[in-house]
């Protein structure tokens, strides 16, 4: 199971508030390393192909 799947079935089960913040939080923070690497990856792409 990867960690995302993993995060989301916590989040469905968890009614610990505190918990559900951290878990929201860590995602968020996934989201945005992949959007990074994601942006990055399409620079390079641009800049080989213009």
């Amino acid at each position: 199971m990867s960690i995302d799947r993993f995060i989301l079935k916590k989040l469905d089960n968890c009614r610990e508030e505190h918990t559900r913040a951290n878990l929201l939080e860590l995602f968020r923070i996934r989201i945005e390393k992949a959007q990074n690497k994601e942006r990055g990856v399409k620079k390079v792409i641009a800049k080989y192909f213009k």
